[in-house]
């Protein structure tokens, strides 16, 4: 039986479900409230990370979860989530690894300055730094350490607004390309997808 480490509204979890969903899969709930229990020792055994979501198949931990999207193809290949065609499976690739790499960041940088802050600033300052002092990936902390604190100024909210913009342009110009280019492939399935995701890679 598959086990799913995971938070209802992490969009990173969301893709997960979507994709054991498609596949007929069930997996038994194991819900994060992320509010510090995601730094537990013994969730940390599964996901040194500490981030959501985490797979759990015949005791392995499978972590990452585009990662996660690509094993779950693997392992339930009926019905095919990726394309056969090497090209489109390349290009599904690149939307994650845009997603990972540039959006994640961008999209904690700013739901930490507006939808979070409100709430850490309810507590003492040594409380909410102590929380998220624990968190191991220590980058991400920093982001958060500066959005609490600034807000809307913080160093890194014009570069994650940047990202986005970017992110959103070249989205919209690659779907012009392909509506004016001759069709010379089938629709093409992709992996659930978030157009972003909170969190660092998670």
């Amino acid at each position: 039986m598959l086990e799913l480490y995971h938070n209802i509204n992490s969009v990173c979890a969301q893709k997960v479900r979507i994709a054991l969903k498609e596949k007929g899969q069930e997996a038994n709930d194991h819900i994060l409230t992320l509010r510090g229990d995601q730094n537990d020792s013994e969730y940390l055994k599964l996901n040194p990370n500490g981030v959501v979501p985490t797979l759990v198949d015949d005791g392995q931990p499978i972590v990452e979860s585009s990662l996660i999207l690509y094993y779950i193809d693997d392992v339930f290949p009926d019905p095919p989530l990726m394309p056969k065609e090497s090209r489109l499976r390349h290009r599904v690739r690149m939307y994650n690894k845009l997603i990972d790499e540039y959006l994640h960041n961008a999209c904690t940088i700013l739901t930490f300055a507006t939808a979070f802050r409100p709430s850490f600033l309810k507590m003492p300052r040594e409380a909410w730094l102590a929380q998220i002092n624990k968190a191991p990936l220590k980058r991400r902390a920093e982001y958060k350490r500066s959005v609490i604190e600034h807000g809307l100024d913080s160093e890194f909210v014009m570069d994650a607004v940047g990202q986005h913009k970017k992110s959103c342009h070249g989205w919209r110009s690659r779907s012009r390309k392909a509506r004016i280019s001759p069709a010379r492939h089938s629709p093409t399935p992709m992996l659930p997808l978030s157009p972003t995701s909170s969190g660092l890679s998670c």
